[in-house]
């Protein structure tokens, strides 16, 4: 009302064409819009909500939109235009400077009123890159099965995306893999859209680093965190290169965030040693390098498996790899070759035998409580599945089969 006086009356002239000093009492409530702009994607999702689960209110707002007073646009389009409305005093303010001299006695109110836009649009369009991201967040999430875990974490950001190949045990197999602010999570590749969830790693352990050519690999790097390591290559140097230099600008940005946020008491408090913290999990060697094991030699077959260390990723026999050691407080195969580096830190023995008897040539690596063995390693199998597996028979193990009733009847 202010304004339309002043254009519309005498005190055009009077004020010597001036707005400024009207702007400038106008203008800080526009920092209002910031608590609107806050609470935008909770009202969005709100409503969105209430649309599905409430039928009477659903129905109510596509009345209103049916109405000639709301043009035909819907209620979530008005609830964006408070925020859409910034940008266009900025754009005002700077189309007022520019058609002002600088001698003009309104120039310094207006560049005044201009300063106080700007700063509230920054805020704004900030809000509106979070809330983008947010539903990328919300898109990579519905993506993947198999994920527990919430991805919608506040500060979270998505850095890099993309699938690269990864050398598993047996085969190298391709892998997506989402770098965030905080953690690296990889998966399985269904489909285009679809993805199975295979681990994440928190970004303050990581470490990526460039690795030599060879004839069978090229363009690859090492991944090594505290949880799991491992080799992945991508289809160009260039591409490498950018994943390096990515995962380790992120994950030195995140230890130095952690750092800063630390408390001064927390450091005058004794710690429990965690080994898991002390040092990188080591890459496993391919199965298909050995063929026997590396202590005593002994030849794997069906029944004698490969086990890795958790220590060294070397791969033995159930016999020469029975000893155990506590990695934040989950109990793992280390090889004989590393028990004595590892006997003065926190090692554990199973039931003192400092062995793993009985059916352990059975077990597999992924029998073990460590996230580590995922899912590129195989499941364990018991006797009768292996006989099931190997000849085709179900009948021979299986107590329900028809066969077995009828000859039970007769």
């Amino acid at each position: 009302m202010q304004l339309k006086r002043r254009v519309e009356t005498s005190e055009w002239e009077e004020s010597g064409q001036c707005l400024g000093d009207l702007f400038n009492k106008i203008v800080p409530f526009l920092k209002l819009y910031s608590v609107y702009v806050s609470n935008y994607d909770l009202a969005l999702t709100t409503v969105m909500e209430q649309r599905k689960q409430n039928q009477p209110f659903n129905t109510f707002l596509k009345e209103c939109a049916a109405l000639p007073e709301c043009k035909s646009l819907s209620f979530e389009a008005y609830l964006i235009t408070p925020i859409q409305r910034i940008p266009r005093y900025k754009m005002l303010f700077q189309g007022l400077l520019k058609h002002t001299p600088e001698s003009h006695p309104d120039f310094k109110n207006l560049e005044k009123s201009f300063i106080v836009v700007d700063e509230v649009a920054k805020f704004v369009n900030q809000t509106i890159k979070d809330q983008e991201g947010m539903g990328k967040l919300l898109q990579i999430q519905k993506a993947f099965s198999g994920l527990q875990e919430s991805l919608l974490v506040p500060g979270r950001k998505l850095l890099k995306e993309g699938v690269l190949m990864k050398v598993c045990r047996k085969d190298n197999k391709p892998r997506v893999f989402f770098l965030f602010s905080d953690v690296l999570l990889y998966g399985a590749v269904l489909s285009a859209t679809s993805y199975k969830y295979h681990l994440t790693l928190k970004l303050e352990t990581v470490q990526a680093s460039l690795r030599d050519d060879t004839e069978e690999l090229k363009n690859s790097l090492s991944i090594k965190s505290s949880n799991k390591s491992f080799v992945i290559f991508a289809e160009s140097p260039e591409v490498r290169d950018s994943w390096v230099s990515a995962i380790n600008e992120a994950s030195e940005g995140r230890r130095r965030n952690q750092k800063t946020l630390r408390v001064e008491g927390e450091a005058k408090q004794p710690q429990k040693l965690n080994m898991r913290e002390s040092f990188l999990a080591p890459v496993w060697r391919p199965d298909s390098d050995v063929s026997q094991c590396m202590i005593c030699e002994a030849e794997f077959t069906m029944m004698k498996r490969r086990h890795h260390c958790r220590n060294c990723g070397q791969i033995f026999c159930s016999s020469c790899c029975g000893k155990r050691c506590v990695f934040s407080d989950a109990p793992v195969r280390i090889c004989d070759n590393c028990f004595p580096v590892l006997s003065n830190s926190t090692l554990e023995e199973e039931k003192k035998t400092q062995r793993l008897s009985g059916p352990g040539d059975y077990l597999s690596d992924s029998d073990h409580v460590l996230s580590d063995s995922d899912e590129d390693d195989e499941p364990s199998m018991s006797p009768a599945s292996f006989f099931r597996r190997i000849f085709d028979v179900p009948t021979l193990f299986s107590h329900s089969h028809p066969d077995s009733q009828k000859k039970s009847s007769v």
